[in-house]
């Protein structure tokens, strides 16, 4: 998840959606599966909201599965391609829902007060991580697909976010900040053993993603 250093997390959740807004207008695009040929999923914001649309992976046939009165942006494909998670303030803040790859049958999949953003499928498509400053920072958490079980597996006071599965699952990368500069972590998927794989000091490491092998 892209959110702006040194910010407290409420706030760098609230001008993350702006970032989005600026590197998305183009669009914020995810792939499925990795090294297929499916469709992308990718964000627009052509008036007051951001939608999400659809496309061949040469660009054409592009349409819309989302238009709404409301933000839905950030889409995630599951591992078979059969839904997309994505990141929505339909209901008042942003919040993590599920959809059939058409847009039909949107399910909410997380419900509290703070900011739920930066959906991430498991490669099983059993469990989705996501980024949420419910516990006041933000702060890397996973849920099994339903919605259910969600589990914090970070908790530092600094931030954390842009986590990333491993190819089999088991363990997770992501950003954390540490004394105003941004590290490459990486977890298991329980959020145990983390380690500061990046250690450079006045230097920002972000955006992990694990090779396909």
């Amino acid at each position: 998840m892209r959110f702006p250093r040194s910010l407290p997390a409420v706030a760098a959740l609230a001008l993350l959606m702006t970032s989005v807004s600026g590197a998305a207008a183009a669009t914020s695009a995810r792939r499925v599966p990795r090294g297929g040929e499916g469709p992308i999923a990718f964000d627009r914001k052509p008036a007051a909201y951001f939608r999400i649309l659809t496309m061949s992976a040469d660009g054409t046939g592009q349409t819309a599965i989302t238009s709404n009165a409301w933000n839905d942006t950030q889409p995630a494909w599951s591992p078979d391609g059969t839904q997309i998670a994505f990141a929505s303030d339909r209901d008042g803040n942003y919040e993590i829902y599920a959809m059939d790859a058409d847009g039909a049958n949107p399910v909410r999949l997380t419900t509290d007060p703070g900011s739920d953003l930066d959906p991430e499928w498991s490669p099983d498509g059993s469990r989705i991580l996501f980024t949420s400053d419910r516990a006041g920072s933000a702060d890397v958490w996973v849920m099994l697909d339903d919605g259910t079980k969600q589990a914090s597996l970070t908790s530092f006071p600094e931030g954390e976010g842009d986590a990333t599965w491993s190819p089999d699952g088991a363990r997770v990368a992501f950003s954390r900040s540490v004394a105003g500069y941004w590290d490459v972590w990486v977890m298991k998927a329980d959020g145990s053993h983390k380690v500061d794989i990046t250690t450079a000091s006045s230097l920002n490491d972000q955006f992990p993603d694990w090779s396909p092998d």
